[in-house]
């Protein structure tokens, strides 16, 4: 049994290739599977936003953030996108604070 969030993007993108090779090769041309697999598909085709520019409000919350800009610019990045969204969500400072520091130091430690 395959765990789609085992999978990184290139494998995602094989596995839904795959999935919508053997709906060809069975005849499952309409079938609502074959539609879910063909948005997949396009989403994951699509390239990965690499947005650095950011509100005010999340770098004032991200210069509080131990070891954040020794991560990687994309472990950063989403760092910053879920403070952004936490944010948006209008969820208490401290609450936003703590788990974005969380979230750093895990992203820290599975880069060593």
């Amino acid at each position: 049994m395959i765990i789609l969030t085992d999978l990184d993007r290139p494998q995602l993108i094989s596995y839904c290739q795959d999935m919508l090779e053997y709906f060809e090769q069975k005849g499952m041309n309409e079938c609502p599977e074959k539609q879910v697999y063909n948005v997949a598909l396009s989403f994951l085709s699509e390239p990965v936003s690499r947005n650095q520019t950011w509100p005010a409000e999340v770098l004032l919350l991200a210069k509080n953030i131990e070891n954040l800009s020794e991560l990687s610019t994309s472990k950063r990045n989403k760092v910053m996108s879920h403070i952004n969204r936490m944010l948006l969500e209008k969820m208490p400072l401290d609450e936003i604070s703590a788990a974005a520091k969380f979230l750093a130091k895990k992203f820290g430690e599975s880069r060593q």
